[in-house]
């Protein structure tokens, strides 16, 4: 019997099916939600190790910035796939996200991932 998700991850998985439905077109991002943010990767996450190690890179990038991720999914994009991601980041002394920041870590997470693809390291 599989375990009941969370409700961060819930809200989770609505997000990654909300992104790979709605803002397939943008490959990855941040959705602004005052004091959570969701940040998002459209980029085959179920067959893309790039994406797997993404995902990874992102989780490290915001303990390093202080901050947690409260849920995780993924969800079906518009290619049919469970391609989409989300993570839900709360900020707990709910003030507004530094979203500029968020939106740097998740390219760069998936530059690094590409490049260890190209070295082999993946």
């Amino acid at each position: 019997m599989e375990e009941p998700m969370s409700y961060a991850d819930e809200a989770a998985k609505a997000a990654a099916e909300f992104v790979g439905h709605c803002l397939f077109h943008r490959h990855r991002g941040v959705l602004d939600c005052n004091d959570k943010a969701v940040l998002f990767g459209n980029d085959g996450y179920d067959l893309d190790p790039r994406s797997r190690k993404e995902v990874e890179l992102v989780r490290s990038g915001l303990k390093a910035m202080g901050l947690e991720a409260h849920g995780f999914g993924t969800g079906y994009s518009t290619d049919g796939g469970k391609g989409s991601w989300a993570i839900v980041v709360e900020n707990d002394d709910r003030t507004p996200m530094n979203i500029p920041a968020l939106e740097a870590l998740v390219r760069k997470a998936w530059d690094q991932a590409c490049d260890l693809k190209v070295a082999g390291q993946l």
